[in-house]
Formats: C-alpha cells, sequence, structure tokens
C-alpha cells in the first residue's frame, strides 16, 4: 500500500478522535463514514487474495480505534490545562472511548467483510 493510505487513514483518526472529544454521537457518525472508508479501500481497492489479510483489516480496525481514542483523551487533557471542561471528557474516560471506536468500526467492517465473503463465495460457484 502506498503512503496516501497510511496518511488518510491518520487523518480520519484525527477527525474521528476530535469528533469524539465535541459529542460521542457525533464521534460515532465519524466512525461510520471512517469504517466505510477503510473497509471499501481495503477490500475492493488495495485487497489481494491472500487469507491473512483479513486478520490485518482487524488489527487496522483495532488500531485506527486506539489511536482515535488515544487523540481524544489527549483533547481532553489539553482541555483540562486550559481550564475548560467538558461534559463529554468527563463521562468518557480512554477505555470508553476506545470500546465505542471498536465497536462504531467493528460494526461496519463485519457488514462489509461478510459482503466480501458473500462475493467471495458466489465468485467461487
Amino acid at each position: 500500500m502506498n503512503s496516501s493510505f497510511w496518511r488518510s487513514v491518520a487523518l480520519l483518526c484525527l477527525i474521528q478522535g476530535l469528533a469524539t472529544a465535541i459529542n460521542p454521537s457525533l464521534g460515532m457518525s465519524a466512525g461510520l463514514f471512517v469504517g466505510i472508508f477503510l473497509a471499501a479501500r481495503w477490500w475492493f481497492v488495495d485487497y489481494p487474495a491472500i487469507w491473512w489479510y483479513d486478520l490485518l483489516f482487524w488489527l487496522l480496525i483495532l488500531g485506527v480505534a486506539l489511536v482515535a481514542a488515544s487523540i481524544y483523551t489527549g483533547i481532553c487533557a489539553i482541555l483540562s490545562f486550559a481550564s475548560v471542561t467538558t461534559r463529554v471528557c468527563q463521562s468518557l474516560g480512554l477505555a470508553r472511548a476506545f470500546a465505542l471506536h471498536v465497536w462504531v468500526l467493528g460494526l461496519v467492517g463485519a457488514i462489509f467483510w461478510l459482503w466480501h465473503l458473500w462475493i467471495w463465495w458466489k465468485l467461487r460457484r
């Protein structure tokens, strides 16, 4: 994969973490679009026919969720140094933000993964 894919993944992590710092529902909405982008790009553009590529996709989902949750936590830490506190930063910690991102990205990823397997199964028949 070329470096532009990884740059866009880093930008999407930043957008998802920032959206979660504003509002968890906005973070979930951003996660839907991030998940669709990752799944579409991974399986329908760059996908070689190798079995372990599916495992790499799920590791990518976990990595993106971890980086987005870390960005969210960093934004909340910067806000606390500036003596600004938000309800989101008080109610959502790193573990819950990570779980939120994994859930949303995993849901979209699972739908696309099942769709991909269904297409593969239909083409093999």
